[in-house]
């Protein structure tokens, strides 16, 4: 919601609640200045993004989506010793930049395959948290280390097309890039021109992003893509009606009660939260 649309509406309304845990299509700076709680709900999504996210890593390294296409076109002919060669993901090492929720219970399931995991964040996570994880303070130091290269981080000004042209030269030859979060924070073009070169897992390039929309008809066939629908289990999308939450306070549930724990995870707090405090009876979704 821009400022010219929250402008516009009626002073009756008290509050913003965005079925979503991103909050970054409300402009918080005017949503402030018009007095306006703005709500989201995190939390819910965290094991469902994540088991997306570790979807995706196994489908790029397998390249199931081509090979379900080619059993669903009748393309299949026949098991060949060099035909639908793809890369083992046990074993190998997964960068990980934002290492909040998402990014922590995506490293709980790469353990699962003995992934070595490599991470950045804004600040380092304590022992308990960190589980062994590599600690890289800059993401430059990070990506010559990420066979896998998974994006976790919110979108803002600082994160928009972090995936650029430069930092992919920076990854090893053939690695699999895997967007669960935004798709602002790629560069499209630059991502295109990386797997039609092979640069990114070849071959044939693989690559695997749930948001890409520029170029459609631009990725190869291995490229596994996915809708925005991480949200879309029978468990996920009801606690997203029952647990909205008012960022940088505590928990509202659409009984009005309070319910105790950080708005946001490490590396996701907002520069600003939209309206002063009210009680939590006050929010509705």
């Amino acid at each position: 919601m821009t400022a010219e649309t929250l402008a516009a509406l009626p002073d009756l309304i008290r509050a913003i609640a965005t079925f979503s845990v991103g909050f970054e299509h409300i402009d918080l700076p005017a949503a402030k200045a018009r007095g306006l709680v703005v709500t989201n709900t995190p939390d819910v999504l965290t094991d469902a993004t994540a088991d997306i996210a570790m979807l995706l890593i196994l489908g790029a390294a397998r390249r199931a989506g081509e090979g379900e296409r080619m059993v669903r076109n009748d393309s299949w002919t026949g098991l060949g010793l060099a035909e639908m060669l793809g890369l083992q993901v046990s074993g190998k090492r997964l960068g990980i930049f934002g290492m909040g929720r998402i990014g922590r219970a995506l490293a709980r399931r790469a353990r699962g395959f003995d992934m070595t995991i490599h991470y950045c964040n804004r600040t380092r996570l304590t022992p308990e948290l960190e589980q062994g994880a590599i600690f890289h303070a800059d993401p430059e130091a990070m990506l010559p280390h990420c066979d896998v290269l998974s994006l976790n981080c919110p979108a803002s000004a600082e994160t928009r097309r972090f995936l650029n042209a430069q930092r992919i030269a920076r990854l090893p030859d053939g690695a699999i890039v895997v967007n669960s979060s935004r798709g602002a924070i790629v560069d499209d073009d630059a991502l295109i021109a990386a797997l039609r070169s092979n640069k990114l897992r070849s071959p044939p390039a693989s690559m695997s992003t749930r948001t890409s929309r520029k170029h459609p008809s631009g990725l190869p066939d291995a490229a596994q893509r996915l809708p925005a629908a991480a949200s879309g289990k029978r468990h996920g999308r009801d606690p997203q009606r029952h647990g909205l939450q008012v960022p940088g306070q505590s928990r509202c549930d659409i009984r009005g009660s309070a319910a105790a724990g950080p708005a946001w995870s490490s590396g996701a707090r907002p520069t600003a939260t939209a309206g002063r405090r009210r009680r939590p009876s006050r929010c509705r979704p």
